[in-house]
């Protein structure tokens, strides 16, 4: 999130603070400069996600009937964030069994 705002090519390493979201915290991404390149060129974003956003994303979810994995439920959270426009179509990929989680 921040070689992206602060445009950079690549990410620094960083230190892992922990995260419900396991699965992705990634200290060191080895593709940060491709997929850095990929948003640039796409103007994508980044949407950053606070950890009791995940939760309120993990129990949405579940009352609609998907029990996911906590990583899984971030997905949502950027989902319900996200600004769509009228005529956009957002797939949202949900992966993982809820059983895996804390």
């Amino acid at each position: 999130m921040k070689a992206y705002q602060n445009a950079k090519e690549s990410a620094s390493p960083v230190t892992n603070k922990g995260t419900l979201a396991e699965g992705i915290a990634i200290a060191a991404p080895a593709r940060s400069k491709q997929i850095l390149e990929a948003v640039y060129k796409t103007n994508g974003t980044f949407i950053d996600i606070k950890e009791e956003e995940i939760l309120n994303a993990r129990s949405k979810l579940s009352e609609k009937g998907f029990y996911v994995e906590v990583t899984s439920a971030v997905n949502f959270a950027g989902y319900l964030k996200y600004k769509k426009e009228a005529k956009e179509t957002i797939v949202i990929p949900l992966c993982g069994a809820g059983i895996k989680s804390k």
